[in-house]
């Protein structure tokens, strides 16, 4: 985990310099700091703050960050995608609900290239659904490539952990246990849709080494 930060280290500088030029994650991003539906006492104000200076997220228009906007499939990808640097990948996509020129289609293309993420099918990829908290852990845990260490505590702790689908238990068990993810009141809500502002607190948990100062 340590070494794959020091590499993002270098990774951020490019998504900096590259995400000026590529259209928005939050639909007619203004890209503009100061938002005013963040306050900054917020839980989430430093993550909002720290994936925007580095150009992984913007603004929803109008001075305002959207916190609790729903994250959508194609706006994950495209925040991972601008942490790489915005790379072009060499990959026929044959994702039919991906239109050619989208703002999201490059960066579709890199994700299922990278198998950060999969498509339902050969031809559709289902840019506009919602991510749920176990789909997110599943995708970030793709992204940096993790493998869960011997000797790390189950979910049991959680009174809902049950409700985990199979296929994302050991993302689950990864996020939680790297801090990416974090439980409230003894349940870890693997169904339940992530905002905006717990993707950048996420994004802020997994790329800042040492970073325990968000909620």
């Amino acid at each position: 985990m340590k070494s794959f930060r020091r590499y993002l280290t270098f990774a951020l500088v490019l998504a900096m310099t590259a995400a000026c030029a590529f259209a928005p994650v939050c639909a007619a991003e203004s890209g503009t700091g100061g938002f005013s539906d963040v306050d900054s006492g917020a839980w989430y104000a430093e993550g909002a703050a720290f994936v925007q200076e580095r150009g992984i997220m913007e603004g929803c228009g109008n001075g305002v960050f959207g916190p609790d906007k729903t994250l959508t499939r194609a706006q994950l990808v495209t925040m991972l995608w601008r942490i790489e640097g915005s790379p072009v990948a060499n990959y026929a996509m044959t994702f039919g609900d991906v239109a050619a020129g989208s703002w999201y289609a490059e960066a579709v293309r890199w994700a299922a290239a990278e198998k950060v993420v999969e498509g339902y099918s050969d031809s559709e990829f289902g840019p506009n659904d919602v991510m749920t908290r176990e789909q997110a852990a599943t995708v970030l845990c793709r992204y940096v490539k993790a493998e869960v260490p011997e000797g790390v505590m189950g979910l049991a702790g959680y009174q809902d952990y049950m409700d985990i689908s199979p296929w994302a238990h050991q993302a689950m068990l990864w996020a939680t246990h790297e801090d990416v993810l974090r439980g409230n009141e003894g349940l870890i809500m693997p169904k339940k849709t992530v905002t905006r502002a717990e993707a950048a607190v996420m994004l802020q948990r997994l790329l800042a080494e040492g970073d325990k100062t968000v909620s």
